[in-house]
Order: structure tokens, then C-alpha cells, then sequence
């Protein structure tokens, strides 16, 4: 009985965090292929689709970052200030640090396997 709860309870847990990181993965395919277009494209209306693309989501990556941050905020200025509102805002900062840092490993990422657009007049 103890096991079959602990097995959901762990399945609860750990359910949200597997979802976010396949989220990101998708966002992060998606900017990749919008840097794609929006370098590679061959006339300017797939560019602009590009450059559309990897705006949008940036914004993505920007809201994902700031909820946690934001959430504690609000709540204490609805509530009144707890000493536990300002690690939850800590926490939050920790959350927008590394989802910011998975968005730029993304951009990073397709810059080094795009290594030769951007050696211009090298040989």
C-alpha cells in the first residue's frame, strides 16, 4: 500500500517537470528552425516568417521565466510581507536565470552547427 502511494506520489512530482523540459525542447526545435529561416530563407517573406518565429519564441521563454517571479510579488503585495514570499522570489530569480540560460544554450547551439554563415571572407 505504502509503495503503490509513493510510486504516485513520485509520479505527481516528477509528471510537471518531465512536460517542462519536453516543452522547452519543442521551443528550442522551433527557434532553431525559425534561426534557420530567418538566415538561410530564400526570399524575404520566409525570412520574416523566421524572424517571427524566434520572436515569438522568446516571448515564450521570457513568460516561462518571469511567473515564478511574478506570482510572489502580487501575492505579497495582495497579503502583506512574509520572510517566505522573499525565497520564493529568490527561488523564482533561480527559475529565470536557468530557463534564460536554456534559451541562450539554444541560440548557442545553432550558431555552432552553423559555424560556416558566419565566416564571412574567411577561406
Amino acid at each position: 500500500m505504502m509503495n503503490n502511494f509513493i510510486h504516485h506520489a513520485s509520479r505527481i512530482v516528477v509528471l510537471p517537470f518531465a512536460l517542462l523540459v519536453r516543452v522547452i525542447g519543442q521551443w528550442t526545435a522551433e527557434y532553431q528552425s525559425g534561426l534557420d529561416l530567418l538566415i538561410k530563407g530564400k526570399d524575404f517573406a520566409a525570412r520574416m516568417e523566421g524572424f517571427s518565429l524566434t520572436k515569438r519564441v522568446d516571448a515564450k521563454f521570457l513568460l516561462l521565466a518571469s511567473i515564478p517571479i511574478v506570482i510572489p510579488i502580487f501575492v505579497r503585495e495582495q497579503i502583506g510581507n512574509f520572510s517566505l514570499f522573499n525565497v520564493f522570489i529568490g527561488i523564482g530569480a533561480v527559475w529565470g536565470v536557468v530557463i534564460f540560460s536554456l534559451g541562450t544554450r539554444a541560440y548557442l547551439k545553432w550558431f555552432c552547427n552553423n559555424r560556416e554563415l558566419y565566416r564571412w571572407g574567411r577561406r
